[in-house]
């Protein structure tokens, strides 16, 4: 191939990577302006009580493909102890076991982020002093990255949403902090009004005594299930 023809194959491949990358990015917004839909829609709902879980179950699910990261979680902040009990989880974390297990209060990368009211990029976990190891010994995984942030309604923390693991060893960015920031400060406001605090607190303990108790009944819903990608 001539010097002419190899100029006009490196543009066409440099065209082509332009367009993939200009329609990621139009799936990405896509996928994020129709989560930020959902949300204000169920705030406006006429009988304004739908179902909490699955709302931030949609919003665990959308965050994740918007990001890009392998697994999340939703934790929800218990106002009295000020530990953050497990309420949803998605992709590989242990969901059935750790739905309902708590963090002390200000311990953990999450604990940090609900005392400090502070979102938080930690690409790095076994290099952050605030990393809360006992979670991934416990249930055998492995957090390598994560991208938390407050969960914030009412002029109160509600709880923190993560994500975790992102894909192909790629490091979460600043761009990917504020399209958390954005969607858990909608579901905030949507929850608060809702009274997703007192609502949620007590499933999340119910999920904990039952991990703990197999014979005791089941909690009414499958919280791990609902949250999947």
């Amino acid at each position: 191939m001539d010097r002419k023809g190899q100029d006009w194959q490196h543009e066409a491949l440099g065209l082509e990577h332009a367009y993939l990358t200009l329609r990621e990015q139009h799936q990405t917004l896509s996928r994020f302006v129709g989560s930020l839909e959902r949300l204000l829609s169920s705030a406006d709902s006429p009988d304004h009580n739908p179902d909490i879980l699955d709302l931030l179950g949609q919003m665990l699910k959308d965050a994740m493909e918007i990001i890009q990261a392998k697994d999340g979680s939703v934790l929800v902040l218990d106002p009295e102890s000020q530990e953050l009990a497990f309420l949803l989880t998605a992709g590989d974390v242990p969901g059935d076991a750790l739905l309902g297990q708590r963090i002390p209060a200000g311990q953990g990368v999450a604990g940090w982020v609900a005392a400090s009211r502070r979102p938080v990029i930690v690409n790095n976990s076994s290099e952050d002093a605030r990393f809360y190891p006992d979670i991934d010994r416990t249930f055998e995984f492995r957090t390598e990255s994560i991208l938390a942030v407050p969960i914030v309604g009412g002029g109160c923390v509600l709880g923190v949403i993560e994500v975790l693991n992102k894909k192909h060893g790629q490091r979460f960015s600043q761009g990917d902090k504020s399209l958390l920031m954005l969607l858990a400060r909608v579901a905030g406001e949507v929850c608060h009004s809702l009274d997703w605090q007192a609502r949620m607190t007590e499933p999340a303990d119910k999920a904990a005594s039952t991990a703990e108790d197999p014979g005791s009944p089941a909690p009414s819903r499958n919280t791990r299930q609902r949250a999947q990608p």
